[in-house]
């Protein structure tokens, strides 16, 4: 392959690539770890003492980095039972609210959960593991809100452009809208 065939990735790509063997490392890591604490107990009788606060913050991760990648490819949870039977400009403008109202509802998440992390931070109690402080742990809530309320920002002004245009909304968005 020379360089003209080469196919060029922009940030998001390279962006989602991350994103995705991330939460693949992090499920990866989930059930080797979970495996080899049943593997001990039930064998030797003994468990690793960290493993499982260390297994609730993965489970917590997965949770988040899961969310943030359903968001991106528009499928997330939603109730589309009205909009199915909407014509174009209609379920257009009820995709800009609902994306919008869901960002603002994340972005309050962003503030709330940046203080749950601040207030760790400032008193926190006892290390996760080895000495690492909770929050640190804790920095993948406000992050992935962030995240999400960010996808969320562009999805209600794809769903306006669509408004605008008398365009279908399931062509821009990604592809849970255009299946569910």
């Amino acid at each position: 392959m020379n360089k003209e065939e080469t196919p060029r990735r922009s940030i998001w790509d390279m962006l989602e690539l991350v994103e995705d063997g991330f939460l693949c490392l992090l499920l990866l890591a989930l059930v080797l770890l979970a495996f080899l604490q049943i593997l001990l107990r039930n064998l030797f009788g003994i468990g690793l003492i960290w493993a499982d606060p260390v297994l609730r913050q993965i489970v917590l991760w997965v949770a988040m980095v899961g969310a943030g990648i359903a968001t991106r490819e528009y499928r997330h949870i939603h109730v589309n039972i009205i909009t199915r039977f909407l014509p174009t400009r209609p379920k257009a403008a009820v995709g800009f609210l609902t994306d919008l109202f869901a960002c603002i509802i994340c972005a309050l998440l962003v503030y709330s959960t940046w203080n749950l992390v601040r207030d760790e931070y400032q008193y926190g109690t006892e290390p996760l593991v080895g000495g690492v402080p909770l929050w640190v742990a804790q920095l993948i809530l406000p992050l992935a809100f962030a995240l999400i309320s960010l996808r969320f920002l562009r999805f209600s002004v794809l769903s306006f452009i669509c408004l605008i245009q008398g365009r279908d909304v399931s062509e821009v968005k990604g592809k849970g809208e255009a299946e569910a």
